[in-house]
């Protein structure tokens, strides 16, 4: 855990993480509608009266209700969080990454893909590190796994993605027991590289003398006409084509087709098909490939975007289409079908009011044609030659992410008549045309 506001657990560019959030510090202490006889430190988890997350947390209202209707002040950090809904010396406070200075010993950092909570922190705080100590032995491990799964579980498997092996203990033979062999105990080799990184769809171990690669070169992807993706930039026109749809905060996206109240990780590989369908999600999709696509590092994503309203959310999902004869699980009990499943690589949001200054939030204008620059964190992953890469855009993540208002606000403080709905346009031409940018391996 690195940094709460930019990108761990409880934020990401400002947007705060709700199911987390919630779900993390009820747990972490009591609150009257929650109270019982404690048998230990720790109090029992809260009962949230339903297992369909979506219901509840849209039934709870702004997020002012949260502590007049359940922790009622009883919950200190959410107390705290709520009067901080900017990056204020609160949250700067407790940046991590900046006192990263001054380190001696060898350092290894371990991250997983598909950590929901701290996949931001575990790459910056190399990344501060490799800055800030020239010279040190700073190395970084990505593995496909979610959070702590390298030392908790097998990591072959995560929902239905299949990576294989058994990565985790693979990692721990011959990886963390080499680092702790030679530094601690002096046996044995050093000959672990700078950056060991686990490519997911092609499913390898790759060695790279720096993350992310230096022979990776950036290539981008355009949004084009009729929800078509291409690497080839659309041509110079006189009118400006664009996308639209109507986001409605009282009918928010679904973060994942799982009836649940909590976070959990399997969202982050969930097949997109429940939200590729709805009105509200804008879907572009490359041609069949011909030839293997690998990524390594952060994806860019450089939208031209609209709305009606003075403020808004854009989540941008990166998707790796499977061909549509790829044979099932077996065994398959939920009896999902994987041909043309759509499973998630990667996703970010970004609240529009943070585009400039996540200290001094800024309001959109109306019918304004506005650049928002963002990344989807790092990812090292193959898209085959037969697949198909998918981008989908929305505006809301729910309850993963709480709801914009479409409005200008501090939305801690938000009531109910601030919710409204807007039209979200995302451009696609000229000097307007959304892409995404990656940094590619030949």
């Amino acid at each position: 855990v690195t940094e709460w506001f930019l990108g761990d657990d409880f934020h990401h560019n400002g947007a705060f993480f709700l199911a987390h959030t919630f779900g993390w510090l009820s747990g972490t202490a009591p609150s009257r509608s929650n109270r019982q006889v404690a048998t230990s430190a720790r109090p029992p988890s809260f009962e949230y009266g339903t297992p369909d997350g979506y219901r509840f947390f849209l039934n709870v209202g702004p997020l002012a209700n949260v502590d007049k209707n359940y922790f009622r002040g009883e919950v200190p950090a959410w107390t705290e969080f709520m009067k901080h809904g900017n990056y204020d010396q609160y949250w700067k406070s407790r940046n991590v990454p900046q006192h990263m200075k001054g380190i001696t010993p060898a350092v290894m950092t371990t991250v997983g893909w598909f950590d929901s909570e701290d996949h931001w922190g575990g790459v910056n705080i190399y990344g501060a590190i490799e800055k800030n100590n020239p010279g040190l032995k700073n190395m970084i491990v990505w593995g496909p796994w979610l959070h702590g799964g390298w030392a908790r579980m097998d990591g072959d498997t995560l929902g239905y993605a299949r990576f294989g092996s058994k990565t985790s203990l693979w990692y721990r033979e011959n990886v963390e027991l080499k680092f702790f062999n030679y530094y601690l105990k002096d046996t044995g080799m050093m000959d672990l590289p700078e950056a060991l990184a686990y490519l997911t769809g092609a499913n390898e171990w790759r060695s790279y003398s720096a993350w992310p690669p230096k022979e990776a070169t950036q290539k981008n992807l355009f949004l084009r006409e009729n929800g078509s993706l291409s690497f080839s930039r659309p041509a110079e026109t006189g009118k400006n084509q664009f996308d639209e749809y109507i986001s409605d905060p009282m009918k928010p996206v679904p973060f994942t087709a799982q009836t649940t109240p909590s976070m959990g990780h399997l969202f982050m590989v969930e097949d997109q098909r429940f939200a590729s369908s709805r009105t509200d999600v804008l879907v572009y999709q490359t041609d069949v490939l011909t030839e293997d696509v690998t990524i390594a590092g952060k994806v860019e994503v450089h939208l031209s975007v609209s709305t009606t309203g003075t403020d808004c959310d854009w989540i941008v999902k990166l998707i790796d289409v499977l061909p549509p004869d790829t044979p099932d699980r077996n065994p398959n009990p939920a009896g999902v079908r994987m041909g043309d499943f759509q499973m998630l690589i990667g996703a970010e949001v970004m609240r529009s009011k943070f585009r400039k200054s996540v200290e001094r939030p800024e309001p959109m204008k109306a019918n304004q044609v506005t650049d928002i620059v963002f990344t989807i964190p790092d990812k090292h992953h193959r898209f085959k030659k037969g697949h198909r890469i998918m981008v989908q855009i929305q505006s809301s993540w729910f309850p993963l992410v709480d709801r914009n208002p479409g409005k200008f606000t501090d939305i801690y403080k938000a009531k109910d008549a601030d919710f409204q709905k807007t039209i979200q346009r995302v451009y696609r031409s000229g000097k307007n045309s959304s892409h995404l940018g990656f940094l590619v391996l030949e």
